[in-house]
């Protein structure tokens, strides 16, 4: 198995850590809900 380098700019790793949170608590929990997803905004400060 290949092992791939995960690149990201410093400045993206907020919004890849609330989108993760998002998926998390809507799409991996008892009541799966697409909608949820797709309606919930990230909360994250902009700099």
């Amino acid at each position: 198995m290949s092992r791939k380098n995960v690149v990201a700019c410093v400045w993206e790793l907020g919004l890849i850590h609330a989108e993760q949170m998002i998926w998390r608590s809507t799409m991996m929990g008892e009541a799966v809900s697409a909608n949820a997803y797709l309606s919930t905004r990230p909360d994250i400060d902009s700099v």
